[in-house]
């Protein structure tokens, strides 16, 4: 059995994971799915320590910590700070954002129109995140980037760098939205996450 932590993107909850939860349980597996405060409420470390104070509540150790979307960041910054309980990390079509970035930054450092996308300059989007790459980037971890969407402009450019680092990433791909990626590909990406319980250091 294994812990696995499934953490949504902006403008979403933990019930996202509903269908790819429901496969991995069936597999034997523990699954926490937990919501976190809305970006337009919460910073960036806000997210974080909710995801932290799931983990730590529920005793959970050895995790696969998988983010779709803007929680890229947040499981970066959540591994950086319990490192020892994170085993595996996977980014579903994920904001990834350097040591000293904000959302912000990182839209504007890819040539991404941040306010022609509906998005706005609050707490969260304008905080940096500060981490040590070495100690978060250490264990296995997969990109999984969606090839369709308003966001391929932004999440293909990150898939590409990650690419081109050639460290030991392991990628994936879905021929899917950004936004229902998790609903219309729930199978898919319940047997990706399934297949890197094997992965190792």
């Amino acid at each position: 059995m294994k812990n696995y932590v499934l953490v949504h993107g902006a403008e979403k909850d933990g019930s996202v994971w509903d269908k790819v939860a429901d496969i991995l349980r069936k597999q034997g597996n523990s699954v926490f799915c937990p919501t976190m405060t809305p970006i337009d409420k919460a910073s960036l470390t806000q997210n974080i320590d909710e995801i932290i104070q799931c983990i730590n509540s529920n005793n959970l150790e050895n995790i696969i910590l998988v983010g779709h979307s803007y929680s890229g960041m947040v499981i970066t910054g959540v591994t950086d700070k319990i490192g020892d309980k994170v085993d595996k990390l996977v980014f579903l079509d994920s904001f990834i954002a350097e040591d000293g970035q904000s959302l912000y930054s990182l839209c504007e450092s890819v040539g991404f129109g941040f306010e022609s996308h509906g998005m706005q300059k609050n707490t969260l989007t304008v905080e940096e995140i500060h981490y040590d790459p070495e100690k978060v980037f250490s264990r296995p971890k997969a990109y999984i980037p969606c090839l369709q969407g308003v966001l391929v402009d932004l999440t293909n450019p990150i898939y590409e760098k990650l690419k081109n680092k050639g460290d030991d990433w392991l990628f994936f791909s879905l021929d899917g939205e950004h936004f229902t990626i998790i609903d219309t590909h729930s199978k898919e990406i319940a047997t990706i996450l399934l297949g890197i319980q094997t992965l190792e250091k």
